[in-house]
């Protein structure tokens, strides 16, 4: 028991130390409820507006989880649609290549002919050129003029002259 008075005297010791502070708390607290109590209906006003406001906050996060997802899916179908685009481009690029070998083979191939061609027209133009008898007469084909050409008729011999 003695323990007990012992507590209780320190108790009464810091109490009578802090009085005045203690009172203009209790005052504090007294103001504070009576402010509490007169603005009731405010402070229910924003009660109620922090709840709205906290419940839209929660169908604002839940809208933009609902937008991400959709993008994200929408993302995936845009990204899958590019991928098989690319896909379809290069086989288009792989045909296209073999297509333009194959036109420049038959380019190629189409250009030596016509260049054989010309060089033998011009070989043509130029042996008749150098031999228009054979164009005219016929002629055996090796160039030859004379071989080609008909035979000449020479003119007569002038007649000798007498002396007197």
């Amino acid at each position: 028991m003695q323990a007990a008075r012992e507590v209780l005297n320190k108790v009464e010791d810091v109490i009578a130390a802090n009085e005045k502070v203690l009172r203009q708390t209790f005052a504090d607290i007294g103001k504070f409820s009576a402010s509490l109590a007169r603005n009731s209906e405010n402070v229910d006003s924003i009660v109620a507006d922090v709840k709205e406001t906290a419940n839209n906050a929660k169908a604002a996060t839940a809208s933009a989880r609902s937008l991400m997802d959709n993008l994200d899916k929408r993302t995936d179908e845009i990204a899958s649609g590019v991928n098989k685009m690319t896909a379809s481009g290069r086989v288009l690029m792989r045909n296209l290549d073999k297509r333009t070998e194959e036109i420049t083979t038959g380019v190629n191939t189409m250009t030596a002919t016509a260049t054989r061609q010309i060089d033998l027209v011009g070989r043509a133009v130029t042996d008749l050129a150098h031999n228009p008898q054979r164009f005219l007469f016929g002629g055996g084909g090796n160039g030859d003029a004379e071989a080609a050409a008909p035979p000449r008729r020479r003119p007569p011999a002038p007649a000798p002259q007498q002396q007197q």
